[in-house]
Order: structure tokens, then C-alpha cells, then sequence
């Protein structure tokens, strides 16, 4: 069983099912981890099978902007997961940041990005 808090100023991750079915978990809001001391964070929790992969990212990939000012988007991202589903996770993440790059310019990046795949082998 996985854990995280929910919302926690970032965008709730996807889970990518061993049958290659992709969707976001919930987004529920929350506060930036570390802003407020006694902020009470409101953990949830999501079962993981066998193959089930858990994607974890940071707003810079979603808020990543091309030279028309258009952010490369949630459904962007759960695109290239999508047409990624049979690849194990090291090329999935290089193929989520050769898009990004390839939506916003390597030289237009101006926000962090990190991208996190971790798959439950059970």
C-alpha cells in the first residue's frame, strides 16, 4: 500500500495498472509540504498489484509552456504515459521528458521538473 499526502501543492499522481489502464488519482487539495508547521496533511492511501506503477511528478512538467504560451498539460502528460504503458520505467521517463522538451524548447524550461515512476513487482 502506498501513501501519500493528499494534494500537498503538487498534482496528484497517476497510477498506471498492470493492464496498461492509466488514470489520476484523487484531487483533493492540500498545502505546499513544509509551508505550515501544524498544517494537519490528510494522508490516503491506494493499493498497488502486481505491475501497477505509480507516476509521480511535479507541477513543471504539466506547467511546462511551448512558445505560444501553451503548458504542456496533465493530458499531454497521460498521453505519453499511455503510448508508454509496455515500456518499463526507465524509457517511459525519458520519453515524458524528450516530450516536455520537445513541447517547451530545451531552452524555454524555466520551472523544476521531477518525474518519479515507481512500479510494484510485487
Amino acid at each position: 500500500m502506498f501513501r501519500f499526502s493528499s494534494g500537498a501543492g503538487h498534482n496528484p499522481p497517476f497510477i498506471m495498472r498492470a493492464d496498461g489502464d492509466v488514470a489520476m488519482t484523487d484531487k483533493s487539495n492540500g498545502i505546499g509540504l513544509c509551508l505550515k508547521a501544524d498544517f494537519d496533511y490528510r494522508p490516503q492511501s491506494l493499493q498497488l498489484d502486481q505491475g501497477d506503477t505509480l507516476i509521480l511528478y511535479t507541477d513543471g512538467i504539466t506547467e511546462a509552456v511551448n512558445a505560444d504560451s501553451v503548458m504542456f498539460g496533465e493530458e499531454s502528460l497521460l498521453e505519453v504515459v499511455r503510448n508508454n504503458a509496455n515500456s518499463a520505467v526507465a524509457p517511459l521517463i525519458e520519453s515524458v521528458r524528450l516530450e516536455v522538451e520537445q513541447h517547451s524548447g530545451h531552452d524555454a524550461i524555466s520551472d523544476d521538473m521531477t518525474l518519479m515512476a515507481l512500479r510494484y513487482l510485487g
